[in-house]
């Protein structure tokens, strides 16, 4: 519940502090007098954006303090309490100081806060309905929110939302998935192919050189053989071998007389060993070399194969050893890709099974709330001028091909208002008087059980009525004040005679200011404003008695 409202320097109010009751409690005055800064100053400290052109004329700043009694509002305190912000005595003060300069502060019991921190707070605390916010019923979102806040099944629209967020999540998994590079069927079928033929080429690191080496040895084998016998011929096995010639050489300078050959000799027969080491290894050559036409030709047809594989992959023959590890790691984890997709399918249809069956609950559910609704609103709005109205929600299911957090269902508020006339949506129906009475039955519907005391901020809801229909909205905003705080401007007697509590505001001009004043009445001076409100500023005995019977209708 409001307690207290203080604002300084906002509009034409230079400073004004008022104190609120609980029940039922009407501001009026003359045009222009300023009746709405109240709503206008509520709504910038909750947390609407802050406005300049709201500081009174010639101030620095203009600054707001409401100040809340939260003991019947366990949402609040519980927001408060998992925001960490102290609550003493039960009570909230919310403060906010615009500056010329455009900058705003807001504060929560003396703790700095953002404007969405208040917003948030103060949905639990206030309902502003402004001049024009009626409108807001036309929409389908708004029509939505009524209906479910009605119906009471928040566990079906928690199971909706999760239910959503989960095919969402599994969707965009899968979507992740795909763009890593899985692929497709036919482009699995041609590696599995590509990787088959590679397998059973089956090349081996370093066969491409071995392969080379020993095709070049065999291609030249007759030469070499040849060349090998030649080579041991003339260093040991021929009549003119060099090993004797060198032999014959070292004995005859050994036996001579004269001179001293023996550097000589040795130096020759140093070489005579190596002429010898050289005939041996070219004799243990000699036996392995031998002509393999066979093998010669199983080779040549290997590396024919080698090199159409590599063209065929189009890569060089020397690294198909590699292209063939990255072909089977690149099917093995397209293989994985394929497993994990097939996982993220059968999930998301299990997620699409668990949302349409969540969303045909609440389908159900909004079904009998709409009835109940259509029912209670109908029967308040015949009270107000509308004895002939009907009206009806629509919940029709809409195809669940996507994963909305608020279900499937499209509902449309629909009324109609005069006798033999169909029934149509409230947009294309109803006229802004009438939606402004039928937004009020609404919130006297919506919170009829409601074990949250909230606080009705209106707005000249009572536009375009009067009489007899003006006296029926005075009463159900009394009754929706039975169990919340209502707070209301307006222009009509019929309403403010119904009101607990009555506050008059005037507009003062010295010449060269003016100031909005607010008065709170008694019974004497609330007379003297429903006469004022009656006839105008004459008043006449007649008018005196007309105000007395709107009070006496007021129990």
């Amino acid at each position: 519940m409001l307690k207290s409202i203080f604002i300084r320097n906002f509009a034409l109010l230079s400073q004004a502090e008022i104190d609120f009751e609980p029940g039922f409690t009407v501001f009026t005055g003359e045009t222009g007098a300023g009746k709405s800064i109240l709503v206008g100053a509520l709504s910038q400290l909750l947390g609407d954006r802050a406005a300049v052109k709201s500081i009174r004329h010639g101030a620095d700043r203009a600054e707001m303090v409401a100040r809340f009694d939260v003991s019947t509002q366990p949402a609040a305190r519980r927001w408060l309490t998992e925001q960490e912000l102290p609550l003493e005595d039960d009570e909230v003060v919310i403060r906010r100081v615009i500056r010329q300069d455009g900058k705003s502060r807001l504060w929560i019991n003396q703790t700095p806060s953002t404007a969405t921190a208040v917003r948030q707070l103060a949905a639990q605390l206030v309902q502003i309905h402004g001049q024009h916010d009626h409108m807001r019923l036309t929409t389908p979102r708004e029509q939505r929110r009524i209906l479910d806040e009605y119906g009471q099944y928040p566990a079906l629209l928690e199971a909706v939302r999760e239910a959503a967020a989960s095919w969402q999540r599994t969707e965009e998994q899968l979507q992740q998935l795909l763009m890593t590079g899985a692929l497709n069927d036919e482009q699995a079928q041609l590696l599995r192919y590509q990787l088959a033929e590679l397998d059973e080429l089956a090349l081996q690191e370093d066969e491409l050189d071995a392969l080379h080496s020993e095709q070049q040895t065999l291609s030249h084998a007759v030469d070499l053989i040849q060349t090998v016998e030649t080579a041991v011929e003339t260093l040991s096995e021929g009549d003119q071998a060099i090993d004797g010639q060198l032999g014959q050489t070292i004995s005859r300078l050994n036996a001579a007389t004269g001179l001293d050959f023996s550097a000589i000799s040795k130096t020759l027969e140093e070489a005579l060993i190596n002429v010898e080491e050289a005939a041996a290894d070219l004799r243990q050559l000699r036996g392995q070399l031998k002509t393999d036409p066979e093998r010669l030709q199983a080779i040549e047809h290997r590396l024919d194969a080698i090199h159409q594989m590599a063209r065929k992959h189009q890569v060089a023959p020397e690294i198909l050893p590699q292209h063939h590890a990255s072909v089977a790691e690149k099917l093995t984890s397209n293989t994985q890709l394929a497993e994990q997709r097939e996982v993220l399918m059968a999930r998301l249809e299990q997620h699409r099974a668990t949302y349409r069956q969540a969303a045909t609950a609440l389908n159900q559910a909004r079904r009998k709330a709409a009835t109940r609704l259509a029912t209670a609103i109908e029967s308040e709005i015949r009270k107000l001028g509308l004895p002939d109205a009907k009206v009806a929600i629509e919940v029709r299911p809409g195809e669940a091909d996507k994963p909305l957090p608020e279900g499937m269902d499209q509902i449309s508020f629909c009324i109609a208002t005069n006798p033999g006339q169909p029934l149509s949506p409230l947009k294309d129906t109803a006229s802004g008087g009438e939606l402004s009475r039928i937004a009020l039955a609404i919130e006297v519907q919506r919170h009829q059980q409601s074990d949250s005391a909230m606080t009705f901020v209106f707005d000249e809801v009572d536009t375009g009525v009067g009489g007899a229909v003006a006296e029926k909205v005075g009463q159900l905003l009394r009754e929706l004040a039975q169990r919340h705080q209502v707070l209301a401007v307006t222009h009509l007697p019929q309403v403010a005679g119904q009101a607990h509590h009555h506050i008059k505001i005037e507009k003062m001009t010295d010449g060269t200011r003016t100031e909005s004043q607010w008065q709170a009445l008694d019974e004497n001076t609330r007379v003297q404003e429903l006469a004022r409100m009656t006839g105008g500023e004459n008043i006449t005995e007649t008018t005196l008695a007309q105000a007395r019977e709107f009070l006496v209708k007021t129990p």
